[in-house]
């Protein structure tokens, strides 16, 4: 669930603030996927992947959003939460948990680009 706050908190802002550069870095790594036009197309089935979404905040044709270290952190975390939220001998402990939430939300509140403040678009 700690994923799912960090990843819906990084996918509102860049929504809010660089959606144009968002979708230019979506057609580079994901060019059939549906269009982002409106939040909710973020959970259309024909939709970026998590995946697609951070690899495409990285992409120079998006300016970048995110730097290296920023995109090799969030793959990191995208990856525990699939190792632990999916059927695999994988169990987190309290500690193991607490910790991954800690340093995601350190990502959001404390990481740029996620704590400047950006005009929105129009």
């Amino acid at each position: 669930m700690g994923w799912n706050l960090a990843y819906d908190y990084m996918r509102q802002w860049v929504f809010d603030n660089r959606l144009t550069d968002l979708k230019k870095g979506l057609l580079s790594v994901c060019p059939k996927a549906k269009e982002i036009k409106d939040y909710v197309d973020f959970f259309d089935k024909r939709a970026p992947s998590e995946r697609d979404v951070i690899d495409a905040m990285a992409r120079q044709e998006s300016g970048p959003i995110i730097g290296g270290e920023g995109h090799d952190n969030l793959i990191q975390y995208l990856r525990y939460r699939n190792k632990y939220a999916h059927a695999s001998e994988k169990s987190a402990s309290v500690a193991k948990t607490n910790y991954l939430i800690e340093h995601l939300i350190d990502i959001i509140t404390t990481v740029p680009p996620f704590v400047q403040q950006n005009n929105k678009e129009s």
